[in-house]
């Protein structure tokens, strides 16, 4: 099971930004000062997509998902008829 987040254009060159040279480290993912995961940077982020797996439940990624969401002002399921969300579990 993992989370996949889908970037903005912004957001994937903050991440990449981020992530330079940290490869094999844990990066840290915090919204609003809120810890919300730690994971290891297994590879470098070039796309406009990340995934957070290793090591999690299902209920941990649906649980990992919702806080990500909550945090980013996200509904919990999209609008009918909207593409999906930019932060999903994948079981």
């Amino acid at each position: 099971p993992l989370v996949q987040i889908e970037l903005s254009d912004q957001g994937r060159a903050r991440f990449v930004a981020l992530q330079d040279g940290r490869v094999g480290d844990r990066l840290p993912i915090c919204l609003d000062g809120v810890l919300l995961s730690a994971p290891y940077l297994t590879e470098p982020i070039t796309g406009s997509s990340l995934q957070i797996a290793g090591g999690m439940t299902v209920p941990d990624t649906r649980d990992l998902a919702r806080r990500i969401r909550e945090q980013l002002g996200l509904k919990d399921k999209a609008p009918s008829g909207a593409p999906d969300h930019p932060v999903k579990p994948t079981d």
